[in-house]
């Protein structure tokens, strides 16, 4: 799952100060962090036939935590079957979100 963090910061480096990755429970958690006001947590999880993320901004969570915020009703899911697909998909839920 490194490979998608990897991705993620070929293709967003430039627009965040730091990019961050840790694996949380069987999911990547991709933390996004554009100065101290502006931030996301991206949840990524791969099945035997796809991937799956929840895009979220940082400032509506109460923990930075995959498990907790998939139940969160606020973020947008993001299903892909190949990862630059995902990537694609992620950078524009970003976008949507601000």
């Amino acid at each position: 799952m490194r490979l998608i963090y990897d991705k993620i910061k070929a293709v967003l480096g430039k627009d965040f100060e730091k990019i961050l990755y840790e694996e949380q429970n069987g999911f990547s958690a991709i933390i996004l962090l554009k100065d101290r006001e502006k931030g996301f947590l991206v949840c990524v999880k791969k099945t035997p036939i796809t991937y799956y993320a929840k895009v979220m901004k940082l400032d509506n969570l109460m923990f930075w935590n995959c498990i907790y915020s998939l139940e969160d009703p606020r973020g947008l899911f993001v299903f892909a079957k190949e990862v630059e697909e995902l990537v694609k998909f992620i950078v524009n839920k970003l976008k949507l979100l601000g």
